[in-house]
């Protein structure tokens, strides 16, 4: 019942302990106390390891970046159904579709993020 390895000593470093439910050897625990340190010492250890991170946009602006972008998002993407809509095939231009989509999709990916940064869901 007990967990040894091939020399017999036990499997789980210093401590020692009754393996097996139906033995009827005494139970022994030997566990190395971990050092006690102050709590000043560990923040001071901790304040030294970790800088806060700032966001690199203020977190006031996000509200006026998520109605701008998506303002500029909606109005890439008229401009660009109505260029699908007016111009037949033989009109349509390749380089304006995926410019105009290309920005629609740039100027809503970044409002919708900043929408729901300004309201408190951190993605």
């Amino acid at each position: 019942c007990s967990l040894s390895n091939k020399l017999g000593r036990p499997l789980h470093g210093d401590r020692t302990y009754r393996s097996c439910p139906f033995s009827t050897a005494p139970l022994s625990v030997h566990i190395l106390p971990l050092p006690l340190q102050s709590d000043q010492n560990r923040k001071k250890k901790m304040d030294a390891k970790f800088v806060p991170v700032e966001p690199p946009v203020p977190v006031a602006l996000y509200p006026t970046l998520a109605v701008a972008l998506l303002v500029v998002g909606i109005a890439a993407s008229i401009g660009f159904f109505l260029h699908e809509v007016t111009n037949d095939k033989k009109t349509r231009s390749l380089f304006f579709e995926i410019v105009s989509a290309g920005a629609a999709s740039f100027f809503l990916g970044w409002g919708v993020l900043f929408l729901l940064l300004s309201a408190g869901i951190y993605v």
